[in-house]
């Protein structure tokens, strides 16, 4: 009786490790991985000028006009200060505290673009 037991144990595990082996593994869960945001586009940085009058000084200009980062606001004094373009975003845009500037060419200082 014992050898029929194993013998119809055996022949059962060889046939569920065949089944096994013919039906496809269960897909992997979807890992969650970051969560990707598209970014809203606000606009343009159309007032750099009353930007810079709001922090106190004169005017804005870049000090060179093939560099997009080179924006500065200018003191009464002829002093300059490097414009925050983020800071000068969200002072565009005060209803989206999380706004952000990227320039559309590196090489072009009125390209810059906002963004939330």
């Amino acid at each position: 009786m014992k050898s029929l037991r194993a013998k119809l144990v055996g022949s059962v595990l060889v046939g569920l490790a065949a089944v096994g082996a013919s039906v496809p593994a269960a897909a992997a869960e979807p890992s969650a991985g970051p969560l990707t945001v598209r970014a809203i586009e606000l606009g343009g940085l159309g007032n750099l000028i009353g930007y810079c009058n709001a922090q106190g000084t004169l005017t804005a200009t870049p000090t060179d006009y093939e560099d997009a980062y080179s924006w500065v606001c200018i003191a009464g004094g002829g002093g300059q200060i490097e414009i925050d373009m983020d800071d000068a975003c969200r002072w565009h845009y005060k209803d989206h505290p999380g706004a952000w500037g990227k320039p559309i060419d590196d090489s072009r200082p009125f390209s810059w673009v906002c963004y939330d």
